[in-house]
């Protein structure tokens, strides 16, 4: 490859060898909250075509929200040229209206669960499937992001005839964690580490229960930070908080499956404490809502589940 000053890649590249930072996968908070701050909005760029396809509208317009200070474009936005964009953010159920080019690179975004929505598709089902495979055929360089990667997505890459070579994340496979699970309501265990100055992640599936946890540890730690993000908040106070918890640490962070399964956090705790009630909580989803806490110190999560859950 060859790389120059406005190209965005050899900015990213230049951004992680200065920082140290030795990952940038869209979807996550640290790096592009840094990489805005160091590669300001005038910044010229010229590169190659990017593609970055996501399973949800949501997602798309978070990554968008991100990404639009190197240039992309998202293909709702009035007035968006597909055809000469340098980087496009789309959903995979709109990939056929993209105009037949050649991509040099496409990012799929959680390509299972593309998989999974496609195949439940009634009318649109192979016609959402036919624009995906060929996108995936025919880039030049294909990244492929998933958290639950299986045997499916790793057959409809070979039948595509993509060589493909896998990757994990550096940070400490969920195995090599302690679990505790209980029945009935974290607040106490929530409370208890924030009496011992704990620093706690607290995902859970409820808006409700997020919510009320937030207002009764305000209550008895009015001196304590805690960031709430959820599905009710809008992007632009999604992507505000985000970067809040980028850029400083909070006595706890409490979120709910916003973009599918919570948000990054790089912020060190001591502990990652789940609460999930008897709302539909698919297991996949709950294991990277615990995983999202990036740096737990003592490599221990506490899961309290509610009689009745269903999954």
């Amino acid at each position: 490859d060859h790389y120059v000053p406005q190209d965005a890649r050899w900015k990213m590249a230049l951004y992680m060898l200065e920082t140290g930072c030795d990952w940038f996968k869209p979807g996550t908070m640290e790096a592009p909250a840094a990489y805005r701050r160091w590669n300001p909005p005038h910044t010229e760029r010229r590169g190659s075509r990017v593609l970055i396809i996501a399973p949800r509208r949501s997602l798309c317009e978070y990554l968008y929200n991100l990404l639009q200070v190197v240039g992309a474009v998202y293909y709702l936005d009035d007035g968006a040229d597909l055809k000469t964009a340098e980087i496009v953010i789309i959903c995979t159920p709109s990939l056929y209206k993209l105009p037949p080019v050649k991509w040099d690179c496409v990012v799929c975004e959680e390509m299972k669960d593309m998989l999974d929505d496609a195949a439940t598709m009634e009318a649109a089902r192979f016609r959402t499937l036919r624009a995906l495979f060929r996108v995936i055929r025919d880039a030049v360089t294909l990244i492929v992001l998933s958290a639950h990667a299986d045997a499916t997505v790793a057959l409809v890459l070979d039948r595509l005839g993509r060589k493909s070579s896998w990757t994990a994340n550096k940070e400490c496979p969920l195995s090599a964690f302690t679990y505790t699970f209980r029945t009935g309501c974290a607040l106490p265990s929530i409370i208890e580490h924030l009496g011992q100055d704990h620093c706690v992640y607290a995902p859970s599936n409820s808006k409700e229960v997020t919510l009320a946890t937030e207002r009764e540890v305000k209550k008895m730690f009015p001196e304590k930070t805690f960031l709430v993000i959820h599905g009710a908040l809008s992007m632009e106070q999604k992507r505000e908080r985000t970067e809040d918890m980028v850029e400083k640490n909070h006595d706890a962070v409490l979120v709910t499956p916003v973009l599918q399964a919570g948000v990054s956090s790089r912020q060190p705790v001591e502990c990652t404490i789940g609460q999930f009630n008897a709302a539909s909580c698919p297991a996949t989803g709950t294991i990277q809502q615990l995983g999202r806490a990036r740096v737990n110190l003592t490599k221990t999560v506490e899961i309290y589940i509610e009689s009745g859950t269903r999954d």
